[in-house]
């Protein structure tokens, strides 16, 4: 063997044996994460954090300025606001205040009813200051 700095022969001698090496986890295959809608949280109503609970990624304050700067302000809606927490809710039209969903038992003695083609359960919306 020859030194690779003088370029003489070394008169020692060397081991030369098997290498072993074990692959890291740090692989695209072992590391990507794809989600286009999926698990959210029911109080805040934006998507679950994690790739174990099929969540997703954080989109951050950066991630936000670079999407301003390249002018990409549809992408930036839909990321941020129609998959995220979208939410749509009735208003009262005399206190201006947001409208409650109560289910509401209804018993109806029509045709359809009887036959099964009517539900007994109807969700009826209620403002609760002004009732």
């Amino acid at each position: 063997m020859y030194s690779g700095v003088l370029g003489t022969k070394l008169t020692c001698e060397i081991y030369i044996g098997c290498v072993y090496y074990q692959r890291l986890r740090h692989m695209v295959g072992d590391k990507y994460q794809v989600r286009s809608n999926g698990a959210v949280n029911p109080v805040t109503r934006q998507p679950v954090k994690g790739r174990k609970f099929g969540g997703g990624i954080p989109f951050g304050e950066m991630e936000r300025d670079s999407l301003l700067a390249h002018g990409a302000a549809y992408l930036l809606h839909d990321r941020l606001h129609t998959y995220s927490d979208y939410h749509t809710a009735d208003i009262c039209l005399r206190c201006d205040s947001l409208l409650s969903t109560t289910p509401a038992i209804q018993q109806k003695s029509s045709a359809a009813f009887a036959m099964g083609l009517g539900s007994s359960k109807e969700s009826k919306v209620i403002c609760r200051v002004c009732n």
